[in-house]
């Protein structure tokens, strides 16, 4: 009788108020505490289903005993939070009302990968969860979760799935498969799982396999390094480089010669600056000795800067004077073909270039005596040839010199020199006649 009265009581109070919203309002506070008509109970649910409010309708049921109602209902507010896209509600009440798969689901597009995986844990579903992170196309959350349950090869196969062979090389290589490791490496199509590649076989004495790797390694860092060319303008990236260092890097770990000097031509042949790459290639094959292909690269190099400073184009004047070809350019190019042991070739170019100075000092450096008297005399330094000619010893040469100077200077009617020269010479007659023409010439003038 006592319970009745309090059932009416509470009726009572709650019909009392002005809405439906307002009592199901009330029911939810006092659900769970107070003894409550079923029909209110069931009026507050419908109240909240009316308003879309489904986690309220549920927990109502499901505190009235209403299980698989409860159910229901969790299950249409996960509904209304996904479309709503508010999945961290939507994964909290998944997780909350015992629906692990739909707590990972709401997790995955937040980002909580962990999270999702914590769920799984919990729940024992953890194959499941592969599956969903796969769904998702999360191929390296799935296979994450793969190896740590110790399912290695439904690791391995889901980046294989997904073209991510190098990193389920990297899985296969924790686990201890050192041939599928490098199988897996190798057919990645990604240089840097090939270095992987290079130091696994190393590390495990497979000397042949490792030369081979090396050898495709370089191959194809060679090729990735064009991808970095500005077409048609011989001018890259510093990826070019990046990439072209790591090439010559393990060409050098490798003891690779060849393969280095390769490396740097083809740096020279892919970029505008020809030059330096070249002539490192040709002091690398110095150094070991390749005697013919040092030659034959530092030749490459001299040509290279020839047609660099033909293109070039001479020295300018007053505000153009750094521009055009410099007198360091000639000396740079002098320099490289002395390194070379190319003196003869020095000479040349610094005469193309005309600057027979540069050639002389070469030839006289050189102990080419003779080579150097006719540079000189060539360009009228009968000074200069003369100096050298002496020096050497060549007293028919200097001889000759003296009367080709004095010839030259009359004729180009340096009388001046002409004079100081007879008279050096002992030549007084000479002298005398140069002063008259001299004294004639100024006359006229």
């Amino acid at each position: 009788m006592e319970h009745r009265k309090t059932l009416k009581g509470v009726e009572a109070i709650l019909m009392q108020l002005g809405s439906d919203e307002a009592r199901a309002n009330a029911i939810t506070s006092l659900v769970g505490k107070r003894k409550i008509l079923t029909y209110l109970l069931e009026n507050a649910i419908k109240t909240y289903e009316h308003n879309e409010d489904y986690q309220k309708a549920a927990e109502i049921a499901e505190k009235t005993g209403l299980v698989e109602r409860a159910q229901q209902l969790y299950g249409k507010a996960i509904d209304c939070y996904e479309k709503a896209e508010l999945h961290s509600y939507a994964a909290e009440l998944a997780e909350k009302v015992g629906l692990p798969e739909r707590a990972i689901e709401n997790y995955i597009p937040i980002y909580e990968y962990d999270k999702a995986k914590e769920v799984a844990k919990k729940a024992g579903i953890l194959e499941k969860a592969i599956d969903i992170f796969q769904k998702a196309k999360l191929p390296h959350a799935a296979a994450n979760i793969a190896e740590g349950c110790g399912l290695i090869e439904r690791a391995i196969e889901i980046l294989k799935n997904d073209g991510q062979r190098g990193d389920a090389g990297e899985i296969a290589q924790r686990a201890g498969m050192t041939q599928e490791a490098l199988s897996l490496y190798e057919s990645s199509q990604d240089c840097r799982f090939l270095i992987k590649a290079i130091d696994l076989a190393s590390r495990e004495g497979m000397h042949e396999r490792t030369t081979q790797l090396q050898y495709k390694a370089i191959d194809e860092l060679i090729a990735e390094s064009r991808r970095h060319i500005y077409k048609g303008s011989g001018k890259v990236n510093e990826r070019y480089h990046e990439v072209m260092d790591i090439a010559r890097d393990i060409a050098k770990k490798a003891g690779m010669v060849e393969q280095i000097i390769r490396t740097y031509v083809s740096e020279a042949r892919d970029t505008c600056h020809t030059v330096d790459p070249l002539a490192h290639a040709a002091r690398i094959a110095k150094k070991h000795g390749m005697i013919l292909e040092s030659e034959r690269l530092y030749s490459e190099a001299i040509d290279a800067e020839r047609q660099s400073l033909q293109n070039l184009g001479p020295r300018g004047h007053g505000d153009l004077a750094d521009c055009g070809r410099q007198p360091s350019h000639i000396r740079a190019l002098r320099d490289l073909a002395l390194e070379a042991g190319m003196p003869q070739r020095a000479i040349e170019v610094c005469e193309e270039f005309g600057y027979y100075g540069y050639a002389a000092e070469v030839a006289v450096e050189k102990g080419m005596a003779e080579r150097a008297v006719e540079i000189y005399e060539k360009n009228h330094d009968f000074h200069s040839a003369i100096r050298a000619a002496e020096k050497a010893g060549m007293i028919q040469r200097t001889n000759a010199l003296y009367q080709n100077a004095l010839g030259w200077y009359e004729k180009e009617g340096r009388y001046h020199y002409a004079i100081a020269l007879a008279e050096k010479l002992g030549m007084k007659e000479k002298a005398r006649s140069l002063r008259s023409l001299q004294k004639l010439t100024m006359e006229v003038q």
